[in-house]
């Protein structure tokens, strides 16, 4: 088939079906702008982490690592508490051990 007899068809076919053709358009138009407000959704939020981050140069990543893991075992340490304190009751008193 000639190209200029192919394209007569492929118009026909879009005049005939107009709301399957406009429903087609519409998903496309959609999908397109989804994609690219995700993509630039991510790459904002890509340079605001990187901004962040470069803005603490003073504490290395281990130093920060081990604030986390103190912070969390404090955390742990005083759930336990609570729990003994519990189980024995409100009058005993629980010391904590350094």
């Amino acid at each position: 088939m000639k190209l200029a007899k192919i394209l007569k068809i492929a118009l026909n076919m879009v005049k005939a079906n107009k709301l399957r053709s406009w429903l087609t358009i519409i998903g496309v138009i959609i999908g397109i702008a989804s994609v690219m407000a995700i993509v630039t959704t991510g790459e904002y939020f890509q340079e605001q982490v990187t901004e962040t981050l470069e803005g603490w140069e003073v504490i290395p990543l281990r130093l920060w690592h081990q604030l986390l893991l103190k912070y969390h075992m404090k955390k742990m340490w005083s759930m336990k508490i609570r729990e003994k304190a519990q189980r024995l009751g409100s009058n005993h008193r629980i010391r904590r051990r350094i």
